[in-house]
């Protein structure tokens, strides 16, 4: 099993940019993913809220295109405001990606994948590194 978070939470306004997701991805053993090891990411945005769950976003990259990922983890470049430990893996995710507009009140998960060269068995375990962000688009008081 991967050493990485499971759930990350993280709210937004309704009608702004869900912003930035990040999280710091790094083997069983605890050795960093690095740039080169990345094959390809996706993302999956699912409204929670309404039955059935609708996907309202899909996105994804061959390699690291559209998203910020780094050999060592970034702590001070003012993205970073958690701790001293820092992060590897940063997305932003845009309003203007979604062709309708998250709903206020609805809480979404946006669920990562990151395919890495490394799929077998071997003491890394890296393979296929899947996390989650939850966030509730607030409804915006008028």
């Amino acid at each position: 099993m991967a050493a990485n978070p499971d759930v990350i939470r993280k709210d937004w306004w309704e009608g702004t940019d869900p912003g930035a997701t990040m999280a710091r991805l790094a083997g069983a053993d605890r050795t960093l993913i690095q740039i080169a090891q990345i094959v390809r990411w996706d993302l999956k945005v699912i409204d929670k809220t309404v039955t059935p769950n609708a996907v309202v976003l899909t996105m994804g990259s061959v390699g690291i295109v559209g998203i910020d990922f780094f050999n060592t983890l970034q702590y001070s470049d003012g993205w970073w405001r958690h701790n001293n430990k820092g992060y590897n893996f940063r997305h932003y995710v845009k309003l203007s990606a979604f062709t309708t507009p998250p709903q206020g009140d609805h809480m979404h998960w946006l669920e990562y994948s990151v395919t890495t060269t490394d799929r077998d068995a071997t003491p890394a375990g890296w393979g296929v590194i899947r996390f989650r962000r939850e966030g509730l688009a607030r409804a915006n008081q008028t």
